[in-house]
């Protein structure tokens, strides 16, 4: 294994309780499933996740070559439904200073 690397990610596809709680989350660059383990502490947050984008900070174990195992989750946030993010000539107007 190589050496634990910090990372995020991307949508919740699954929960599990059994044994140590995890959740599955799918990576948008190998979209493969990795299992991320979170304290209970972030259980709440976890569950409202579910199927939803989410941003993930943790240490992460992966293989030499880049393939990840799991995620030992710190942070764990629900990022915003894409209906809300503004749109690109939002941006571009915020950018140039116009409201």
């Amino acid at each position: 294994m190589a050496q634990p690397k910090k990372r995020s990610a991307s949508y919740t596809v699954s929960i599990s309780l059994a044994n140590q709680q995890s959740l599955g989350i799918r990576d948008f660059i190998d979209n493969k499933i990795i299992k991320c383990y979170f304290p209970d502490s972030l259980f709440e947050t976890a569950r409202n996740a579910l199927g939803k984008r989410i941003y993930v900070f943790g240490i992460i174990r992966q293989r030499t070559h880049g393939t990840k195992v799991n995620i030992k989750v710190a942070e764990l946030k629900v990022l915003p439904d894409s209906s809300e993010m503004p749109s690109l000539i939002d941006i571009f107007r915020n950018l140039g200073g116009k409201s």
